[in-house]
Order: structure tokens, then C-alpha cells, then sequence
């Protein structure tokens, strides 16, 4: 009888911890998808923002629009309000966010003139720079929810540097190297 109390006592404790993990990782897990889902709502926002807004600096220097007109599509405050919400989502040990930080500001100092001339051409290679890595970055956490599911624990930041790597090089080899060098620098370094 005292052996059954035991066993029984035993197979208690191991249950309490394993029913314990078990809601710590759904805990976990749905933390993880809310929030990598707020990230793409602030990416998507951001991106229209910029959009709309270096339409209009286009749209004002070419003399299509009033400075009235130009004030209204003025989203500056918003894209700075933007960029940091997104800056304090990411995780700035990672380089990859280094990187998408740093086109940020290089993005708004290209907007912040209202009245120089804005080459559209510059515009679209940021933005498209800026949006691969916005897409690397919710593919790769996407990959990092679904390991860590499985394995009931958190990856390295070692795994979470090769993951990054392997979804960069599938959506595009060239374009993640050409905004990484080899995943350690910076392609656009802050002034």
C-alpha cells in the first residue's frame, strides 16, 4: 500500500509539472502570434504612410498640389510615431532588425524635406529594401513560433541568426547578402 501511495505520488508531481509547462508554452505561444500579427499590422500601416506620404512630396515639388494639398498627405509625425512602435517591437541585438532600423531613418531623412527633390527612384529601392526585410523578419518568427512549439522551449539566438539566413536566401540569396554582408554588418551603416 505504501508503495502505491508513492507511485501514485509521484506520477502526481510529474503531471502538476507537465500540465505546468504545457499552459506556460500555450501562454507562450499565444503571446507569440498576437504579437508577430501587431508587427505586420504596424508593417503594413508604416508602409502606407510612406507611400502616401512620398507621393505627396512628389506630387508638391512637381507643382501638381497646393502646400495646403501637400499638408494634408504630411504623415511625418506618423511614420516617426511608426518606426519606433516597430523599432520597440523588434529585438535590436538581431542584425537583421539593425539593418531594417537603420533603412528606417535613412527613409526619413529622405522624406523629412518637404521641399527638395525627392527621386521616386530612391524611394522604391528603400521601400522595397525595407519591405523584403519586413518579410524576412515575419517569416522567420513565424519559423521561430512553430520550433519552439514543438520543442516546448526557446531557441538560441545562434539558430534564430541561421533561420533568419535561410528564409532571407529563400525569398531572395542576393538581395539578403547584398543588405547583410554575410549576416554580421551592416550594408547601411548610421551616421
Amino acid at each position: 500500500m505504501l508503495i502505491g501511495i508513492i507511485i501514485s505520488a509521484v506520477f502526481g508531481v510529474l503531471s502538476y509539472f507537465s500540465t505546468k509547462k504545457g499552459v506556460f508554452i500555450n501562454t507562450v505561444s499565444a503571446e507569440r502570434i498576437k504579437w508577430i500579427n501587431q508587427l505586420r499590422e504596424h508593417f503594413s500601416e508604416y508602409t502606407k504612410m510612406v507611400y502616401i506620404y512620398a507621393n505627396a512630396v512628389d506630387d508638391y515639388n512637381k507643382g501638381e498640389i497646393t502646400y495646403e494639398e501637400f499638408r494634408k498627405n504630411n504623415y511625418n509625425d506618423d511614420i516617426v510615431y511608426k518606426t519606433t512602435m516597430i523599432e520597440l517591437y523588434l529585438n535590436p541585438t538581431e542584425n537583421i532588425n539593425l539593418a531594417l532600423m537603420d533603412l528606417h531613418i535613412k527613409m526619413l531623412q529622405e522624406l523629412r524635406e518637404e521641399f527638395r527633390e525627392l527621386s521616386y527612384d530612391t524611394y522604391y529601392d528603400f521601400q522595397e529594401d525595407i519591405e523584403f526585410l519586413h518579410q524576412v523578419i515575419l517569416k522567420a518568427e513565424w519559423r521561430r513560433f512553430k520550433l519552439e512549439s514543438k520543442k516546448g522551449k526557446e531557441i538560441s539566438n545562434k539558430r534564430m541568426k541561421e533561420i533568419f539566413k535561410e528564409v532571407g536566401e529563400e525569398i531572395n540569396k542576393s538581395k539578403y547578402n547584398n543588405l547583410l554582408e554575410d549576416n554580421d554588418g551592416l550594408t547601411y551603416p548610421i551616421e
